[in-house]
């Protein structure tokens, strides 16, 4: 018991000595505000739609398919040919199932790739801000990450961030 409390008040002591100002900052809300963030949503949104419509192709000639396969079989092709036709719908199934796992990747990859530099730039305005203000740790208060769970004051950076971005 009397090491539980000797620890406790060492604990206490050592933090009075050794405070340490924190700041927070919602990255969510800089980056949605940031213009770099809007034109890389825009560039997003061109190259999904590039994807979907190629999607649209894809889908279009496998129904193309299905119907000359349903419209052949009833006018009397062959068991090969349409087994042959069945085939071929099939490998145009995988065709489009491959192509939506390839997109995905493509969207993923590209969205990194765009969001990076603006990550780092308001990473890097966030520590600038930090250290001019003097403060030794900057906590994430976006909602979508959960780093801050409570805060009663405290000194928030994002006015300081938006002017080191020009914002």
């Amino acid at each position: 018991m009397r090491t539980v409390l000797l620890a406790v008040v060492m604990t206490f002591a050592l933090g009075m000595n050794a405070q340490h100002k924190v700041a927070y900052v919602n990255v969510d809300e800089l980056l949605g505000t940031m213009p770099e963030t809007k034109v890389a949503e825009e560039e997003m949104k061109k190259f999904a739609e590039v994807l979907q419509n190629d999607m649209k192709f894809l889908e279009e000639e496998y129904q193309n398919k299905m119907t000359e396969l349903e419209n052949g079989a009833n006018s009397g092709w062959s068991e090969l040919m349409v087994k042959s036709k069945q085939e071929d719908l099939y490998a145009s199934q995988q065709k489009i199932y491959e192509f939506q796992q390839q997109a995905q990747e493509q969207i993923s990859g590209k969205q990194v790739e765009l969001m990076q530099p603006i990550i780092t730039k308001l990473q890097e305005a966030v520590n600038a801000t930090a250290k001019d203000k003097g403060f030794a740790y900057v906590l994430d208060a976006s909602p979508s990450r959960g780093v801050v769970i409570y805060k009663d004051g405290g000194t928030d950076l994002a006015p300081f961030v938006k002017e080191k971005l020009g914002m």
